[in-house]
């Protein structure tokens, strides 16, 4: 078997509110849960499809007490999605608008980057969607 990415882990403040935030916004779908009294047992894995899907964002909450700086993504750490074309890049910069997460416009890059947008989720992890960006550099 080959080396395969899976999925990325994320500690949130609220499963329920990051779960409407990645599904209303970014468009994912709730592949697994797991909801419990426990923090290991409050667990969402959301993907781009249901069925068999190649990798995951899981998201992990909340952790008592609180887990702050490293672990979190700051800085210029991002989520990637690809959205099918440019409006929809700038339809999720709108929804962005509108929640007030919106940190950066819709701009092109140049021709690996493409058309970007990014905004926070509920926990301020920064989340990209791009269109015509190349993973064949």
């Amino acid at each position: 078997m080959s080396i395969q990415l899976t999925h990325i882990a994320l500690t949130v403040k609220n499963l329920e509110t990051s779960l409407v935030f990645y599904q209303e916004v970014a468009g994912l779908k709730t592949v697994y849960r797991r909801v419990g009294e426990t923090t290991p047992d409050q667990v969402a894995w959301i993907a781009d499809r249901v069925d068999n899907p190649p990798f995951v964002i899981v998201l992990i909450g909340p952790i008592t007490p609180p887990v702050e700086g490293p672990g979190s993504l700051t800085g210029g750490s991002h989520i990637g999605i690809s959205v099918p074309d440019r409006e929809s890049v700038d339809d999720r910069a709108r929804i962005g608008r509108e929640r007030g997460c919106l940190m950066l416009e819709p701009t092109y890059v140049d021709a690996v980057v493409g058309y970007i947008c990014l905004l926070r989720d509920p926990d301020g992890n920064g989340v990209e969607f791009s269109y015509g960006q190349s993973l064949q550099v």
